[in-house]
């Protein structure tokens, strides 16, 4: 589990090395890379590596940028197999933003001989490779495309059909929130990174994609290294289903997909990237599909007892209680967990006698199945708050507070994660508590964040961006292609 917070260190001596240990990781793996910007602006990172239930750590060293208190350069997007996907931005003077995507590859790390030893801490070094500017334009041809009273740096006004020469070479900011990768695994090994975006005028649905793919390539020893490749973007349908059953128009489905917003981005079975939105389902496409033919996107529904009825999202907060993840090794298996809780509060701590549910179920693909035609949810569990506080008595290991942000473990998917908040603090305690869903029975209980005793210490700024803005942890996979 990756903590998404980016632990900015721009001072050498705060910038783990294979010296380093943490409060979270005192038994570590630490791995560093280098890159430079297309602004010709360098940066290092720097994985501390544990074993879940501890969380790992992504640490920057940004000289060059903006100081942390005016801008956030660095964002960590998704990670799949052995590859991470980042993103290093800055806003300049003429309110216009720099985006780069870089891609840090831990094959890379082990094909240079660079493996971690057994040692409690040890350390590796490799370098980010850039994607290449993203200059296609989107496709927005409907009539009523060009919003009112749009900003400038979140959409741009409708291109025509035919974009004229300069249009094409114009770069385009990528919606960070939107963006994927997934891994194929084959005779040659290939990645996609991929944008979904979905436009909605008048209630009606259409989607557009940007893709870039490649076929990995032997390692390379430069300072800089540009991803070989090109962007695509595409108009792709949606197809709706009902109950399995592919149709040209569901009504709900399509108004469901008016309303629509991206939580997550996930990758599925080693060609899929899964869009998500946790108030409502997945939109899955086939990233790999055959070129002559263009891909299409699937909605998939979750597995829920009621569906929202309005596009306000503020009250329910079901990205808190909700996750997507697809485990195996071969990630053919898709599991859903719901945290439902019965008081109505969106965010805060469970009304006095009030009690949560936590559901779990499995998507599976068939082998050799392209389409979404026999996918369908079945039910793994439902445990109600009372039996886990039965079989945990006692408040160590198990606080009687709301279970957030699931997060299914990926080689043993009936042990799920959950972070337990105190909630009453402006510098929250957290903790995260790893239970067996089949027995009920806490595995792992530790404490994540220490709150107000935080103050002062170099997780100063931890504690206080965690407080006021949790999120979940990133599932990555990546450190077993470190090893020998």
């Amino acid at each position: 589990m990756l903590e998404r917070f980016i632990f900015r260190r721009d001072d050498d001596n705060a910038f783990p090395d294979a010296d380093t240990t943490t409060s979270e990781a005192p038994t570590s793996i630490i791995t560093t890379a280098s890159g430079t910007t297309t602004f010709d602006a360098s940066f290092r990172i720097a994985f501390v590596l544990a074993e879940p239930p501890l969380v790992s750590r992504l640490y920057a060293q940004l000289p060059e940028f903006p100081g942390p208190d005016k801008q956030v350069p660095l964002a960590v997007l998704a990670s799949h197999r052995h590859l991470v996907l980042l993103r290093v931005g800055i806003e300049i003077p003429t309110c216009d933003i720099l985006q780069d995507l870089f891609v840090y590859d831990s094959a890379t790390v082990a094909a240079h001989g660079n493996n971690p030893s057994s040692s409690s801490s040890s350390s590796s070094t490799s370098i980010l490779k850039r994607l290449p500017t993203c200059t296609k334009p989107m496709f927005i041809n409907f009539n009523n495309a060009a919003r009112p009273n749009s900003s400038r740096r979140r959409w741009r006004r409708a291109t025509p059909a035919a974009p004229p020469a300069e249009e094409e070479k114009k770069r385009r900011l990528l919606a960070i929130k939107s963006l994927g990768i997934v891994c194929r695994r084959g005779e040659e090994e290939e990645f996609a990174v991929a944008e979904l975006q979905l436009w909605k005028p008048n209630h009606s649905v259409s989607s557009c994609i940007s893709v870039h793919s490649r076929t990995s390539s032997s390692p390379s020893c430069s300072t800089t290294v540009v991803l070989p490749g090109e962007w695509k973007s595409v108009r792709v349908p949606i197809l709706l289903t009902n109950g399995g059953e592919h149709s040209a128009a569901v009504d709900d489905d399509a108004w469901q997909l008016s309303m629509w917003q991206t939580d997550a981005v996930i990758p599925f079975n080693g060609r899929y990237l899964c869009w998500v939105d946790y108030f409502r389902g997945i939109l899955l496409c086939d990233l790999f599909t055959n070129p002559a033919t263009a891909p299409a996107v699937f909605f998939i529904r979750f597995p829920l007892h009621e569906f929202p009825s309005t596009p306000n999202r503020s009250k329910a907060c079901s990205w808190f209680y909700r996750c997507a993840t697809a485990v195996d090794d071969e990630d053919t298996t898709l599991k859903f967990v719901d945290v439902a809780r019965d008081d109505g509060i969106g965010f805060g701590p469970l009304k006095p006698g009030a009690w949560f549910t936590v559901t779990g179920h499995t998507l599976r693909l068939s082998s050799g199945d392209d389409n979404n035609n026999k996918m369908v949810w079945s039910k793994d569990y439902t445990v109600i708050s009372d039996e886990l506080w039965a079989a945990n008595p006692g408040d160590e290991r198990l606080p009687r507070e709301i279970l957030m942000f699931p997060q299914v473990n990926m080689h043993r998917p009936h042990v799920v994660q959950f972070l337990i908040v105190e909630f009453g603090f402006v510098r929250k305690k957290m903790w995260v508590v790893a239970i067996d869903m089949t027995t009920k029975i806490v595995e792992s209980f530790y404490r994540h964040i220490n709150g107000r005793e935080d103050r002062g210490t170099v997780d100063a700024d931890f504690t206080q961006e965690k407080s006021s803005s949790p999120s979940a942890f990133l599932p990555c996979q990546f450190s077993k292609f470190l090893q020998p």
